[in-house]
C-alpha cells in the first residue's frame, strides 16, 4: 500500500524527526489549553519545579516523587519564566514526542519501514497518552525508556556483542528509574535478559554487567538525594517497607550530613500511609466476595491495554501466526508487554494489598504493541483495494485516516472539552478560578514559608497555606500557596456543602456555587500576613 503519491513528503515521512515536529504540534496545543492542574500535578510535580526554578534544592526534590519531570520542568521554567505547571507540561510533552524515535526503529527492525510509519502514526494519536503529555504528568514519559529497551534488547540477539544496545539498556534502566520507580523491575527483567544474551554468545558477560553498572551510575544523584533524606539508598521510599521485611527492624546509621534542616524520619514515620482501596477492592471486601475485586482487576488490564486500538493489534498478531510470519522480535515485544502487565500487578499486591492498578499506569506501554496495528491497517487495506477498487482509492484513504485522527485527536481533548460542556465539570472549573481569584487578591502575606519534611507526602513552602477539598484543590496551587492538612496552621480553608470552618475565629470571604452545593472560602482572622 502506497499513500504517499508525492516524493517530497514520501522522504519526509520515512523520517522519525518528523514525526517527532508531529507530536510536538499535536501536544503542545493540548498543554497549552490545559488550564486546571490534576492533583498529582498541583500537589508534588509543578511546585517541586518551581522550587527548582528558584534555586530551592531542598524543597526541589522528595524520596516519593522520581525526579525526572520536576527537574526538566524546573529547567524549562527556569529558562522561559513560566510557572512549573508549564514547566511540566512542557516536559511531559517532550518525553512523548521523544519516544518516537526509538519506537520507529523498533517498528522497522521487527517489521518493515512502512509499518514504522503506520505504528507510530497510531502512536501520535493515542489519544490518553497525548492527554497524559498534555497534562504535565509523568506517565507521557513510560513510553520512552521501554520503546527503547526493547529496541535494544532485540537488537543483542543479532549482534550480541555490540556496545551500544547495552549502554542504551543501561541508560533505559536508568530512564525509566527516574520517571517512574516500577519500571526498575520491568526493564530490570530485561536486563536480565540481556545478561543471558550476553552469556550466550561470549565467555564472559561483562557488557551486560557494565550496562547495569552504567544505569546504577546515571541514578547515583536520584539515590544519594533519597539517602540523604530516609537513610536508604533506595529510588522510592515505597521500596522502605519492603527492605524492611527482610533486613533489621532499624533503619541504618546515617554518617552522612542530611539535607539542611531536614530531621531523618523515625522508623514509625517510613511506615506507608493506609492505602485507598478502589470500590471494587471495597465491595468485594464488604461483601466477602472476592469476584468484584477480580472483575475490577480485568476491567483495569482491559482499559489499560488501549480498547480502542485492541482489535487490530489481536488481528495482527492472530494474522501473522496464521501466516506464519510471526517472528522473534514480536515474541520480545509481547513478552515485555505481558511482563509490563505482570509486574504491575505483583508489585500492587505486594505493597499495598489488592488486585488492580490504575488504567494511567498501564496505557503508556500500550503503543509497543502499535506495530501490529500498524501492520493490520495495511494488511486490511490491501484486502479491500483488491476487492472495491474503485472506491478505495488514495483520497479515501486519506479521507478515513483523517476522519479517524481527528475523532483520537477530539479524545484526548476530552476533559478540556468537559470543563466547558459538562455542567458537572464546568462548574468545578468556575469554583477552582473562582476560589483562586479570591485568594489571590486577598493574601499580601510572605510567599515562602519553613515546612517540615514528611517521607511520603511532599509539602511545598509555597504561601499560603491552604486547606481544601479534593475538587477544589488545584485552586491552592493556582493560588500561588501550598496545601496543608492542619487546620490550625492554614492561613484558608475551602470548606464544601456549607460547612462551617473548624474552631478558631475565621471570615467567610467568598461563597461560591456549584452545581448541588457551594463552596467557602474562609481566612483566618490573625495577623499571619493579612
Amino acid at each position: 500500500m502506497n499513500l504517499l503519491r508525492n516524493e517530497t513528503l514520501r522522504r519526509w515521512t520515512r523520517q522519525p524527526f518528523f514525526y517527532f515536529l508531529a507530536a510536538l504540534a499535536l501536544a503542545l496545543p493540548l498543554a497549552a489549553c490545559t488550564a486546571i492542574p490534576s492533583l498529582d500535578v498541583a500537589g508534588r510535580y509543578a511546585p517541586m519545579a518551581d522550587a527548582l526554578a528558584a534555586g530551592e534544592w531542598r524543597y526541589a526534590f522528595h524520596p516519593r516523587v522520581s525526579p525526572l519531570l520536576p527537574v526538566l520542568g524546573g529547567v524549562f521554567s527556569f529558562l522561559s519564566g513560566w510557572s512549573g505547571f508549564a514547566g511540566v507540561k512542557l516536559a511531559a510533552s517532550l518525553l512523548f514526542a521523544l519516544a518516537v524515535f526509538p519506537l520507529f526503529a523498533l517498528f522497522k527492525r521487527v517489521f518493515s519501514e512502512q509499518v514504522a510509519c503506520w505504528g507510530v502514526l497510531f502512536f501520535l494519536f493515542c489519544s490518553h497518552v497525548l492527554r497524559y503529555a498534555g497534562e504535565g504528568l509523568r506517565d507521557a514519559g513510560k513510553t520512552l525508556p521501554l520503546a527503547i529497551a526493547a529496541w535494544a534488547l532485540i537488537g543483542l540477539r543479532s549482534a550480541p556483542r555490540q556496545w551500544r544496545y547495552y549502554l542504551w539498556l543501561g541508560a533505559a534502566f536508568a530512564l525509566g528509574t527516574a520517571i517512574r520507580p516500577e519500571l526498575m523491575a520491568v526493564i530490570g527483567l530485561i536486563l536480565v535478559a540481556a545478561f543471558l544474551c550476553d552469556c550466550a554468545g561470549n565467555r564472559l558477560p561483562y557488557r551486560s554487567v557494565a550496562a547495569g553498572g552504567f544505569g546504577l551510575l546515571l541514578l547515583t544523584p536520584m539515590f544519594w538525594s533519597n539517602y540523604t533524606a530516609t537513610g536508604y539508598p533506595v529510588p522510592d521510599i515505597r521500596f522502605i517497607p519492603l527492605i524492611r521485611k527482610f533486613a533489621a527492624n532499624n533503619p541504618p546509621a546515617v554518617s552522612v550530613p542530611v539535607r539542611p534542616k531536614v530531621v531523618l524520619p523515625p522508623p514509625s514515620e517510613l511506615l506507608p500511609p493506609p492505602v485507598k482501596l478502589p470500590d471494587a477492592v471495597l465491595k468485594a471486601r464488604q461483601t466477602g466476595n472476592r469476584w468484584y475485586e477480580a472483575a475490577g482487576y480485568l476491567e483495569g488490564l482491559f482499559e489499560g491495554s488501549y480498547p480502542y486500538f485492541l482489535i487490530p493489534v489481536l488481528l495482527g498478531i492472530g494474522w501473522r501466526i496464521r501466516r506464519r510470519e510471526w517472528n522473534a522480535g514480536e515474541s520480545v515485544i509481547l513478552a515485555i508487554l505481558i511482563g509490563h502487565a505482570l509486574l504491575l500487578t505483583l508489585q500492587n499486591v505486594i505493597a499495598d494489598g489488592y488486585l488492580g492498578f490504575s488504567k494511567r499506569y498501564l496505557i503508556p506501554a500500550a503503543p509497543l504493541a502499535f506495530g501490529w496495528c500498524g501492520w493490520s491497517a495495511i494488511m486490511l487495506w490491501g484486502v479491500l483495494k483488491r476487492r472495491f477498487p474503485a472506491c478505495c482509492n488514495f483520497r479515501t484513504a486519506c479521507a478515513v485516516t483523517a476522519l479517524l485522527m481527528t475523532a483520537l485527536y477530539a479524545d484526548a481533548f476530552g476533559p478540556v472539552i468537559r470543563e466547558y460542556t459538562s455542567r458537572k465539570q464546568s462548574a468545578k472549573r468556575l469554583a477552582i478560578e473562582k476560589a483562586t481569584a479570591v485568594i489571590r487578591a486577598d493574601y499580601r502575606g510572605e510567599r515562602r514559608t519553613e515546612r517540615e519534611f514528611t517521607p511520603y507526602s511532599y509539602r511545598s513552602n509555597r504561601r499560603p497555606l491552604v486547606l481544601a477539598f479534593d475538587d477544589i484543590k488545584p485552586a491552592v496551587y493556582l493560588s500561588g500557596g501550598s496545601d496543608t492538612a492542619d487546620p490550625s496552621r492554614a492561613d484558608y480553608i475551602i470548606t464544601g456543602r456549607g460547612g462551617s470552618a473548624p474552631g478558631g475565629s475565621w471570615t467567610p470571604l467568598a461563597r461560591i456555587p456549584g452545581r448541588k452545593d457551594e463552596a467557602v472560602v474562609w481566612r483566618r482572622n490573625q495577623e499571619r500576613g493579612f
